[in-house]
């Protein structure tokens, strides 16, 4: 497990430098460590990584797929990672289930579920579509930003998204580092 800070200070090199999937295969497993040996996991992450970036050449033109099983048929990427690309990069209406929504579904239950795909599907009948359209998702946001963990009753959880809805879709675009502005434009987003 890792933080975004973490990655992100951990990559802050490494993408500088090596910004293709060719350049990550050219890098190598070994030299790519020495790069992310701060975050946790970082052998088996390497790894992924290397296999992954030779699948994209191979597979898929060096470019990450836009389709759900063609994501997760990729080295170490998950449900819960797919749908985030799937939803910043592509612009897909799609909840990532990380445990900051799991925590905020669960304890508030807006979405209560024993696994994350269970959250997930419930989440689907019960948020806006709105909401989860909106790069990155408004509960994972929510989640991520706003709840600690703690006691949380459903009118708490209501009454944060819909101030965050109603207020923030250039604050989603301008605070979350990677994720695209232009499904604003796609009309995707309200």
């Amino acid at each position: 497990q890792a933080t975004d800070a973490g990655v992100n200070r951990a990559t802050k090199t490494l993408f500088a430098a090596v910004d293709t999937p060719e350049k990550m295969v050219a890098l190598g497993e070994a030299a790519l460590k020495t790069h992310i040996r701060t975050i946790g996991l970082y052998n088996a992450k390497a790894k992924n990584i290397i296999a992954l970036s030779g699948m994209l050449i191979e597979r898929h033109n060096s470019q990450v797929p836009d389709e759900r099983s063609h994501l997760e048929a990729l080295p170490g990427v998950g449900r819960k990672t797919a749908g985030v690309i799937l939803n910043a990069v592509f612009c897909q209406p799609t909840i990532a289930v990380d445990t900051h929504v799991f925590r905020v579904s669960n304890r508030s239950g807006l979405a209560p579920g024993k696994t994350p795909g269970q959250v997930e599907q419930k989440l689907y009948k019960v948020v806006p579509e709105v909401i989860f359209s909106t790069p990155i998702t408004g509960l994972f946001y929510l989640g991520a930003m706003f709840v600690k963990p703690a006691r949380l009753n459903a009118l708490t959880v209501g009454a944060r998204i819909m101030r965050l809805q109603a207020k923030n879709q250039s604050l989603i675009y301008a605070k979350l580092p990677g994720v695209r502005g232009d499904c604003q434009d796609a009309g995707l987003s309200s």
